[in-house]
């Protein structure tokens, strides 16, 4: 029996150091792959809304239509393809910031276009590109927005919140609010 019983022992300590021993291989998440749009999205101070392709379809197919052709590709190199813009990204270290410098398309100057992206979502599968944050105070009548992406995040975002129907206009207007518009990937 005592025999039995050291033998036990020596089987369960090898399969406990066997197993510590291993260490699990952790994938890191990357932006590299090619991505297509499957909806869009607002992140206010308390809840996110989120809608698919399809929900907007039920409302206005043809903008669901532009939406569904919005195609990115980063590359491993550094470089992207979005759509009819190319040009090189880079990712901040913590994944929550994405630069891209367009080698297409110029401003009025002359200059090629930089966009800095908010990154709030970027798992295996899922990515949200985050345009301008816009912030409303309780005092404050609405929103002023110009018509660059802080336009196209406070329209993402209006989208997705009436899509979902799940917003109090009186809420919105009684307390000061965060907004961001988000373009959802999926790969």
């Amino acid at each position: 029996m005592k025999k039995f019983t050291l033998l036990f022992l020596a089987t369960i300590l090898t399969f406990v150091i066997s197993s510590c021993s291993k260490t699990e291989e952790v994938v890191p998440i990357t932006i590299v792959g090619k991505w297509t749009a499957n909806g869009i999205g607002a992140i206010t101070d308390t809840k996110t809304y989120d809608v698919t392709v399809a929900d907007i379809r039920k409302l206005d197919p043809k903008t669901a239509d532009s939406l569904a052709i919005v195609k990115v590709e980063y590359k491993a190199d550094g470089t992207y393809l979005f759509n009819k813009d190319k040009g090189t990204y880079k990712v901040s270290a913590d994944t929550k910031t994405l630069t891209l410098t367009s080698t297409i398309n110029k401003d009025s100057k002359g200059i090629f276009n930089v966009q800095t992206i908010d990154v709030p979502v970027l798992t295996a599968t899922e990515l949200k590109m985050g345009l301008k944050k816009l912030t409303k105070k309780a005092t404050d009548k609405e929103y002023t927005v110009a018509f660059d992406e802080s336009f196209l995040s406070y329209l993402y975002a209006i989208i997705a919140i009436n899509v979902k129907d799940q917003v109090n206009a009186d809420a919105i207007e009684a307390k000061s609010i965060s907004l961001q518009g988000t373009l959802n990937f999926k790969r």
